[in-house]
């Protein structure tokens, strides 16, 4: 079966060609000679962005996790409830959400997918504009 996809070479051509016309060869002017859809470049940006908060507020629970145990067992006897000291949903929804909001303000990239699709479609009538 034939390997699908784009290979190196379709990039370094579509560089290349942004080149020769006088356009800065950006990821989504490379993406958008290439023939990428906007509505694809939407889900894929919303993809990995939906990853990197998964994957975020997974390692941030991991540590908060072995800290609440080590508490739990290690903490003064003293102290009440500290057996049942545990990680609850409102714990886990505030790491999720805390990561989103710190990936979404620490990313250059565009406020929404309106935002996307209007740079997408300028990009796209540069292009076409120069052929």
């Amino acid at each position: 079966m034939a390997r699908t996809g784009v290979y190196k070479w379709d990039v370094k051509e579509a560089r290349d060609r942004l080149v020769k016309e006088g356009k800065h060869p950006s990821i989504d002017a490379v993406r958008a000679a290439l023939g990428v859809t906007r509505a694809r470049l939407v889900r894929q940006l919303l993809t990995e962005s939906v990853l990197l908060s998964a994957m975020g507020a997974l390692l941030g629970l991991l540590p908060a996790w072995a800290a609440v145990r080590l508490i739990a067992t290690a903490g003064p006897r003293e102290l009440p409830r500290l057996a049942s000291l545990s990680l609850d949903a409102r714990a886990v929804a505030v790491a999720v959400l805390s990561h989103r909001l710190l990936l979404r303000a620490g990313s250059n990239a565009r406020t929404s997918a309106d935002d996307l699709v209007r740079h997408v479609d300028a990009t796209v009538a540069d292009v076409t504009d120069q052929v």
